[in-house]
């Protein structure tokens, strides 16, 4: 794929592309929140679905800058194809030294998935190859790979958010204060989240989680590690 093709794809369908920075989002909080046992959408406002990939965007621009780069490298060289998912493996193992609250489950996961988005990009390009209509096919088969891409790193995403929380009790440490009560998280009753009406408690012990009003909440404080 030349890259001039590449580009007129991703400019063309700016608008379409944000649809699945927002689907990205959706999902990714589904995921997280029903592990719990919360269905997520009762608790969000709809101006909320706007913003929710804003703290993702830079996964997802990953996501889309490491697509293209193979649909590029793919179509430029045969050689040497694999240079791309292994400068992501070692970007990432290098990632994982410098910063101290990533852990390796989540450096494993991406890696997995980047892996198995090159070689489904692999496939990608032979079926374009195949067609008899060369833009349309890959305009097509460019925004499937994305959406696919973009929805399954949310679903990785939530799940390694997920097991951070829950296992490795990321939240260790962050004090709630709320109507008369303060709550100090710890293993048995922690904080897992927050949308802009409701804040979010884990109880270990009955495995539920109550769901607080933030016009309850007078402060949160964040342990810094």
């Amino acid at each position: 794929m030349k890259i001039e093709l590449l580009l007129k794809i991703l400019f063309d369908n700016t608008t379409l592309i944000a649809i699945f920075f927002a689907v990205g989002g959706l999902v990714k909080l589904f995921t997280y929140y029903k592990m719990f046992g919360i269905y997520i959408y009762e608790f969000i406002d709809i101006k909320e679905v706007v913003t929710l990939f804003i703290n993702n965007l830079l996964g997802y621009f990953l996501v889309i800058g490491f697509i293209a780069l193979a649909l590029l490298r793919f179509s430029l060289i045969e050689q040497f194809v694999f240079i791309i998912p292994i400068a992501f493996s070692l970007f990432s193992v290098i990632y994982l030294f410098i910063r101290k609250r990533v852990l390796l489950i989540e450096i494993a996961a991406l890696n997995i998935l980047f892996w198995l988005l090159f070689f489904v990009v692999q496939r990608l390009l032979s079926f374009v190859k195949e067609s008899s209509s060369a833009f349309e096919s890959t305009k097509n088969y460019t925004l499937l790979i994305l959406l696919f891409s973009l929805i399954v790193y949310s679903i990785v995403n939530a799940l390694t958010e997920f097991y951070k929380v829950k296992m490795k009790k990321y939240y260790s440490g962050t004090k709630i204060i709320y109507n008369s009560e303060e709550l100090n998280s710890d293993d048995n009753k922690y904080y897992i989240g927050k949308t802009e009406k409701y804040l979010f408690i884990y109880d270990e012990r009955v495995k539920a989680t109550e769901a607080i009003p933030m016009s309850e909440v007078k402060k949160i404080i964040f342990r810094k590690i």
